[in-house]
């Protein structure tokens, strides 16, 4: 008899891990994970990491640096936003690099910077394929028109630009509407209203 009820257990058992088994199948997991931990490069100077890591093979694709700031933008005032010191996506061309953006701005959030992030669109890391238009894809801006709508025209014919075609940037999400305003319409309006 007691040969028999665990006999019984192992089978309910097993059946029961079969059909958690067969649940999970159909669930989805994400082939990647991101990594969080802090720098303490001084007292007053804590800097939060994050690497991006393959499930896959266990391989750091990407990390990122950053740390709350205040920035003072042209379009907008000044406001809480994260500094990203430095973003290195080590794979390519597999959107580890937005999903590290995404984590920012999730990042921001709890921060207490609502969201708001910007970084230095540097050339001097891939100066054949520098990240700008990456950035601007993902939907950020520069406090330069022109900058913004040149991003645009490579992004149009498909061309990454180079170090040649322009600088590093301050590139800020999210993208604030940039309207020109005419010099005498703003006179106008200081001088009548």
């Amino acid at each position: 008899m007691n040969e028999y009820y665990h006999f019984l257990t192992k089978k309910i058992f097993f059946c029961f891990l079969i059909s958690i088994m067969q649940s999970l199948s159909s669930v989805k997991f994400p082939n990647y994970y991101i990594y969080r931990s802090q720098k303490f490069l001084s007292l007053n100077n804590i800097r939060e990491v994050a690497k991006i890591i393959s499930i896959k093979d266990g391989q750091v694709k990407g990390e990122m640096e950053f740390r709350p700031s205040y920035v003072n933008r042209k379009a907008k005032g000044g406001e809480p936003s994260l500094f990203i010191d430095f973003l290195v996506i080590h794979d390519r061309k597999k959107g580890y690099g937005t999903k590290l953006l995404n984590y920012a701005k999730k990042c921001s959030e709890q921060m207490g910077c609502e969201g708001n992030f910007w970084l230095d669109s540097s050339t001097c890391f891939l100066p054949q394929e520098i990240p700008h238009t990456f950035y601007r894809k993902f939907g950020m801006t520069s406090d330069n028109i022109k900058t913004d709508k040149m991003l645009d025209k490579f992004i149009l014919k498909g061309k990454i630009p180079t170090y040649k075609d322009m600088g590093d940037v301050f590139m800020y999400y999210p993208n604030y509407n940039q309207k020109k305003v005419n010099i005498f319409k703003k006179l106008w309006n200081k001088l009548f209203f």
